[in-house]
C-alpha cells in the first residue's frame, strides 16, 4: 500500500493485514499476563490489554512518512501492560530483554522512561518479530515475521497518556502526532516532567535541570492563563452513557465506539476475533461514530481502566495534578 493510495481496494487489503496480527497479538498478551501477576499489590492489579491500530491512524502514518509501508509498521498489533509503579516497569522490561528463552525476535527497545519523548511521553516499547516454534497449531507459522509491540507503563504514566489522548479526541487534534495547541502541549510537557521527578526518573530534556517546584509554578501560571484544568473537568464528565446491558458480559473482544454529539460510548462485546474485526471494520468504513477501537482485556471490568480515554475518564489525572499544585 503506497502512501498516496487510499482506494477502497487498498483499505480492504490494509484491513486484512491488520487482522492478521490478532493471533500473534493474543499470544504475546497471554505470556504477558503470566508475567505481570507477580507485580500485583494490595491496592493495584496490573492490567494487560490488546488493541489493533485504528485505520485512520494507519492511513495517516502511511501519508506522513515517506516510503512507509504496512509491512514496516511495528505497532499495528499492540499489547500493553499497566503496572503499579516505575520499578515494576523496569523489572518487567528486564524480564523481556534478558530472557533468552523467548522464541520471538526482539527487534528494538525504545525506553522512553530513560529518554522521554519531546512531547513528554514516557513508557517502554519493545518491538518483537513473531516467530512460532512451539505452537501445536499448524496454522501459527503463517504469522511468522509479523511485528508486535509491547508497551509497558506505570499507572502514573498511563494517567498522563490517556489524558493526552482524551484531549486529542475532543479537539480533533492529536498532540502525540505533532498536533495540539501550544498551551496544551506545554501543559502536558510540564506535567510529564513533574511526574518524572515524582518517579525519580529523568524529565523530558526541555525541563531537565529544573526542580519540581519550578515546574509546578509554571503549571499554575499556564493554568491561570488558559483555564486548562477547568476544561479537563468539563471533558471528564462529558461521556456518561454506556450501554449497561453489555458491559458485564463475559467476552474476549470489545469494540468501543464514541458518539460525541450524544455523549455516549457504545460497548459491543464479541466472543471471536473474526466477528469483532468485521464489526470494527464496518464502523470505520461507515463513519457513524467519531472514533472506535477494537480492544481485548482479561475481563470486561478492566476495559475502562485500560482505555479511560474512550470513556473520558480522566478524573485520576485531574486529581493528581490538583494535588501537585496544592502541595507545591
Amino acid at each position: 500500500m503506497k502512501t498516496d493510495s487510499c482506494s477502497i481496494d487498498n483499505i480492504k487489503r490494509a484491513d486484512e493485514w491488520r487482522s492478521s496480527h490478532i493471533y500473534p497479538m493474543k499470544t504475546f498478551a497471554n505470556t504477558l499476563r503470566g508475567k505481570v501477576s507477580r507485580y500485583k499489590t494490595s491496592d493495584f492489579s496490573p492490567i494487560v490489554a490488546q488493541r489493533l491500530k485504528r485505520m485512520p491512524t494507519i492511513i495517516n502514518k502511511l501519508k506522513r512518512f515517506d516510503g512507509m509501508q504496512l509491512s514496516r509498521m511495528h505497532d499495528i498489533g499492540g499489547v500493553r501492560a499497566i503496572l503499579p509503579d516505575i520499578e515494576s516497569v523496569r523489572s518487567l522490561k528486564y524480564e523481556y530483554t534478558d530472557n533468552i528463552r523467548l522464541s520471538h525476535e526482539l527487534v528494538k527497545v525504545r525506553d522512553y522512561i530513560e529518554e522521554p519523548k519531546d512531547d513528554g511521553y514516557r513508557g517502554v516499547h519493545l518491538i518483537y518479530r513473531y516467530k512460532n516454534t512451539q505452537s501445536r497449531s499448524s496454522d501459527a507459522s503463517q504469522y511468522n515475521g509479523l511485528f508486535i509491540e509491547i508497551q509497558m507503563r506505570s499507572d502514573l504514566q498511563h494517567e498522563w497518556s490517556t489524558a493526552v489522548e482524551t484531549v486529542g479526541i475532543i479537539n480533533n487534534d492529536s498532540i502525540k502526532n505533532g498536533g495540539g495547541s501550544t498551551p496544551w502541549k506545554k501543559f502536558f510537557l510540564l506535567v510529564s516532567s513533574a511526574f518524572a521527578l515524582i518517579e525519580e526518573g529523568p524529565p523530558p530534556k526541555f525541563y531537565n535541570g529544573m526542580d519540581i517546584k519550578e515546574i509546578i509554578s509554571e503549571i499554575k501560571q499556564l493554568d491561570a492563563e488558559n483555564n486548562l484544568l477547568s476544561s479537563l473537568r468539563t471533558i471528564s464528565i462529558g461521556v456518561n452513557a454506556i450501554n449497561e446491558e453489555n458491559k458485564d458480559k463475559s467476552t474476549e473482544y470489545v469494540v468501543l465506539a464514541l458518539d460525541l454529539k450524544n455523549k455516549k460510548i457504545t460497548y459491543t462485546p464479541f466472543s471471536t476475533a473474526l466477528s469483532a474485526n468485521s464489526f470494527y471494520s464496518y464502523l470505520e468504513a461507515n463513519h457513524k461514530y467519531d472514533d472506535q477501537v477494537l480492544v481485548s482485556v482479561s475481563s470486561a471490568k478492566n476495559v475502562q481502566r485500560a482505555f479511560p480515554n474512550y470513556f473520558f475518564d480522566i478524573t485520576k489525572f485531574i486529581k493528581r495534578v490538583e494535588l501537585l499544585m496544592r502541595n507545591a
